[in-house]
């Protein structure tokens, strides 16, 4: 699955940044392996776009399990006066149940980061950080789309019994461990566009011009359903007449 829309967002805005840059004087070697590197990229993008069904279908699996398993469970969840923040805790669990929807969508393309991490894994640029960033971006992928799914009920019963002041060690280790690769990830491969602007050749732009299309196919086709999920699970744990957050 394509990130989510603020990831995803910012990965097209990186590939777009790179495309008026005017290409600089770089060794046919740089330039062949930032072409194979452009050329994995599109492949990856390409087949998640074509995976987009299959991640929108575990994402829905996902919210029957939450909808059997523990319908109502944040019913009695507080809800913020006006003007007020939802409390750290209240962020926390929502960020859990939304990081874990993606997850599971992410899980169905582990097969996809896997080709592109053995596509790119033996690329070297004279720039020896190139490789490196490429080494972090597409492990950290693979990492990242095979973190197992937190007990979801469990977790959410954990913060109602603590009167929702505190999560349960658990989340806060399936975040913990979530952000540092998505951070790692995204920041990776902005370093990674950055860099490959200098060997960029005119046939490579129009790659890099072709990534941004799927990217944004792929971000207009999946948003509204995501979204439309996200709120079906919302309606499971809080139950249909519970108040929206002010």
């Amino acid at each position: 699955m394509v990130p989510s829309g603020a990831r995803a967002a910012a990965l097209i805005a990186v590939v777009t940044l790179a495309l008026p840059t005017a290409a600089t004087q770089a060794s046919s070697g740089d330039t062949s392996v930032t072409q194979a590197y452009l050329q994995a990229y599109l492949g990856q993008a390409r087949a998640e776009v074509k995976d987009l069904a299959a991640g929108l279908a575990a994402m829905e699996a996902l919210r029957g399990q939450l909808q059997r398993e523990c319908p109502g469970v944040l019913a009695r969840e507080p809800t913020p006066s006006a003007g007020q923040k939802p409390s750290e805790s209240a962020i926390e669990i929502s960020d859990e149940v939304q990081d874990a929807l993606f997850g599971v969508a992410q899980r169905t393309e582990s097969l996809v980061h896997r080709q592109f991490a053995h596509s790119v894994e033996r690329l070297r640029w004279s720039d020896r950080s190139l490789a490196r960033l490429v080494h972090v971006y597409a492990i950290g992928e693979v990492e990242q789309a095979e973190i197992p799914t937190p007990d979801l009920c469990a977790d959410m019963r954990a913060w109602v019994a603590s009167d929702f002041q505190g999560v349960s060690a658990t989340t806060a280790a399936y975040l913990g461990r979530e952000s540092m690769l998505s951070s790692r990830t995204a920041s990776a491969q902005e370093a990674i566009m950055h860099k490959l602007k200098r060997y960029q050749s005119p046939a490579d732009k129009r790659i890099a011009r072709r990534i941004a299309e799927a990217e944004k196919q792929a971000l207009a086709t999946v948003l509204p359903k995501v979204l439309a999920i996200i709120a079906k699970v919302g309606e499971a744990l809080q139950g249909p007449t519970a108040a929206p957050a002010s």
